[in-house]
């Protein structure tokens, strides 16, 4: 059985084309686990991922849009791009490019306040990084409502294969939940 139906492979797939890469946020439910993730730059990338899973359940988020799009060397430059975009006392992120699928994406540096940030770019320096925000921080209600920026599925173990079981995950999160900033 295909892990993805051609409808969503082929959205997959457009998605790619405009980005180069998907950044796949897996999730093992009753883990007690935060999740992992994956820069993908292929849909076969994506189906191996889920493919060699073992736990019972999968819950995936799939961004359509470039994460941590603030990209290059670290630098006194990018640094002040970063001041600009996320103020202080916001969370950020600071990852290294150079890790994708078999991988999961390093994270160099998290933090919430300019210092932190200014001492991650620091350590740094010269390395090929993105700068953003964690696309699952908080893990709000908006990956939900917005099917056209982020791609939910679940899947269940079925002997040696995992079936889709529909695009949301078991336990949504509630309605009350932080949204992302933009997001209605």
């Amino acid at each position: 059985m295909a892990l993805l139906s051609l409808e969503r492979r082929q959205r997959l797939e457009n998605w790619l084309s405009a980005t180069g890469e998907l950044c796949v946020h897996l999730y093992l439910p009753h883990s007690a686990g935060s999740g992992t993730n994956y820069l993908v730059r292929t849909v076969n990338e994506l189906e191996e991922l889920i493919a060699k899973q073992t736990w019972d359940e999968l819950d995936l988020a799939i961004f359509r849009r470039l994460q941590y799009p603030l990209r290059g060397a670290a630098n006194e430059a990018m640094l002040e791009q970063a001041l600009r975009q996320i103020a202080d006392g916001e969370c950020f992120e600071l990852v290294w490019l150079e890790h994708y699928y078999p991988e999961e994406y390093w994270r160099f540096a998290t933090g919430d306040t300019h210092h932190e940030m200014r001492e991650a770019f620091r350590e740094a320096a010269g390395e090929q990084v993105g700068f953003g925000r964690d696309p699952c921080d908080g893990y709000s209600d908006w990956i939900y409502r917005t099917p056209d920026e982020v791609m939910v599925l679940h899947y269940e173990l079925r002997g040696d294969h995992y079936e889709a079981k529909g695009a949301q995950p078991a336990q949504p999160p509630s309605a009350d939940a932080p949204k992302a900033p933009g997001k209605t």
